[in-house]
């Protein structure tokens, strides 16, 4: 069923989330344009907190503070939301780009 499909494609990318946002890059300055690098060198914010672990992404912390926390890396035309407001063929494309996502916290 429909169901059984998308299940277990929820809890990956929510994996990989929490997973990508436990190792996400502190970066003090801003982003030079065109690089797609923080000037700064990005340290661990699992380093930061302390943790070495897949950490709970706080979604509406990233709505309400979009230029301090946001997300490089997600495929073209899917924005940050909880797994379970995506369907099938986005959590796939998301799987995809794993690579490529990395969570950023400017603070």
């Amino acid at each position: 069923s429909h169901g059984d499909m998308i299940r277990p494609l929820r809890k990956q990318v929510e994996l990989l989330f929490n997973t990508r946002y436990g190792t996400g890059h502190r970066g003090r300055g801003s982003w030079p344009c065109g690089t797609g690098r923080p000037d700064s060198s990005p340290v661990s914010a699992a380093k930061a907190i302390g943790i070495s672990e897949p950490v709970k992404v706080p979604y509406s912390k990233f709505l309400m503070h979009p230029e301090e926390l946001f997300v490089v890396g997600l495929p073209e035309g899917i924005s940050l939301r909880r797994p379970n407001c995506f369907g099938i063929a986005k959590l796939r494309k998301i799987l995809e780009a794993s690579n490529s996502i990395q969570f950023v916290i400017k603070r």
